[in-house]
């Protein structure tokens, strides 16, 4: 124990990394995926993929994440080891491999209750609206939405960003001719 102590910063940042890849390959590994969450795995692969400015480190813990998240069973353990505020902040990496890996496992997490309560909770439906319509910007592209119903939500749709409302109800009232 000792040793590990005194190593180098290179050896121990090496050490860290070689953990995280066997973290990674359990998590990756439908038989043994279920011992790495709940022996409390999840909270170090969560570590590992919060690894600030090493992009490789991030892809691999939100590729890992993702296939937990892929196991309903496992979703609680991502939430309690704080992985919903961590995929979130790994959406606007500047890697496109981590954003994909990262919206993967959201998407996975949506379909379950307590996932998607805390999801509510940290307010990432309009994160998301933001990023579809940069990223639409961005790209050119039209943000097309389906009409609000009424005058008002179809104005906070605009509001949001959409460049188009589909099947938008007009303001004034219909009268018979």
């Amino acid at each position: 124990f000792r040793r590990v102590l005194f190593r180098s910063a290179a050896e121990r940042h090496e050490l860290r990394r070689s953990a995280g890849w066997i973290l990674v390959s359990v998590a990756t590994d439908p038989d043994l995926a279920s011992d790495l969450a709940r022996e409390g795995g999840v909270r170090a692969l969560v570590a590992y993929a919060s690894a600030g400015h090493e992009l490789e480190l991030q892809e691999e813990g939100a590729w890992a994440i993702a296939n937990l998240s892929s196991n309903e069973a496992h979703a609680a353990h991502i939430v309690e080891a704080g992985g919903l505020p961590l995929l979130l902040t790994l959406l606007a990496s500047p890697s496109a491999a981590v954003r994909l890996q990262a919206v993967w496992a959201l998407a996975n997490l949506a379909s379950v209750s307590e996932a998607k309560q805390r999801l509510h909770e940290l307010g990432t439906v309009p994160l998301l609206v933001e990023w579809i319509n940069q990223a639409a910007r961005e790209l050119g592209m039209m943000v097309v939405e389906e009409g609000g119903s009424t005058f008002q939500h179809n104005l906070t749709m605009i509001v949001d960003g959409s460049s188009n409302i589909e099947h938008n109800l007009p303001v004034a009232p219909l009268h018979r001719d």
